[in-house]
């Protein structure tokens, strides 16, 4: 049994516009205040979501490059997500710092999002075959 793809998930076009949504959406949360907010005492939940974040970004970018006409090797899309997630994430730790009540700068943060940026990629290796494979006819019933 294979996963039914729509057919606008195969163009790297759609993978851009996902990119720059996530990347708009990260920027959105960064710029929301803390003030009055308490931190959970245990902020491993927090590095996680770092890490599913970033994975989503890095998956994203990583389809758009490897859906193009020119699809960079394995290790060129693994290279290209982690430091998308090494940039992006310094640059979120730094937006975060001039928020009122954000801390920012957080080591441990850009460490889970440069994981995830990894993760991304990987996740992304599993589905570019599947997004390459050209889409199966539609078959409906009572049709041969």
């Amino acid at each position: 049994m294979s996963i039914p793809i729509p057919g606008t998930a195969r163009h790297p076009a759609f993978w851009w516009a996902a990119f720059a949504v996530w990347f708009a959406v990260l920027y959105l949360l960064s710029s929301i205040s803390g003030i009055g907010r308490t931190p959970p005492p245990v902020m491993i939940s927090d590095k996680v979501a770092h890490v599913c974040y970033f994975t989503a970004g890095g998956t994203a970018l990583a389809c758009a490059l490897g859906l193009g006409r020119r699809a960079p090797s394995k290790l060129l899309l693994f290279i290209a997500c982690v430091a998308m997630a090494a940039a992006v994430g310094w640059f979120d730790e730094w937006h975060q710092s001039h928020t009122p009540g954000r801390d920012g700068n957080s080591v441990g943060d850009w460490v889970a999002d440069v994981v995830g940026g990894a993760l991304g990629a990987v996740a992304a290796m599993v589905l570019l075959p599947m997004l390459r494979k050209p889409a199966a006819p539609c078959s409906r019933p009572g049709t041969v």
